[in-house]
């Protein structure tokens, strides 16, 4: 199961606002600057994750590391250390759902942070 990693834990104390989906945090009106999302469309679906905000941000959203929100125009980055999980990209892994899609996304922010490295995770199964 994908999880926040050490440098999603080391800012838990510091989490204004904990939500139980992306939805939830997307339909808020105000922007704090640190948010605990516990899953994209329900709590504990192995997505959640630390999010700090970086206003001004021009940063576009592919709603797994990066959720660019229209109110306010601010855009939020997950707190991880190394690698990605397919899971936060929308990957499935069950053999029946086509993750092409979700795989070239997650291809694609590797790509944008190559100098970081990393690696693609798959959970289990």
């Amino acid at each position: 199961m994908a999880s926040i990693g050490t440098l999603g834990r080391e800012f838990v104390d510091s989490v204004d606002v904990v939500v139980d989906t992306l939805t939830d945090f997307k339909a808020m009106t105000h922007a704090p600057d640190f948010v605990l999302i516990k899953g994209k469309v329900a709590s504990h679906d192995g997505w959640g994750g630390v999010f700090t905000k970086k206003s001004g941000s021009v940063t576009a959203g592919n709603d797994a590391t990066v959720i660019r929100r229209t109110a306010g125009g601010d855009s939020y980055f997950r707190l991880y250390d190394g690698d990605l999980w397919a899971e936060w990209f929308g990957a499935k892994g069950d053999a029946t759902t086509d993750d092409a899609a979700a795989l070239n996304a997650a291809a694609s922010a590797m790509a944008s942070m190559a100098s970081a490295g990393g690696v693609l995770r798959f959970r289990p199964g």
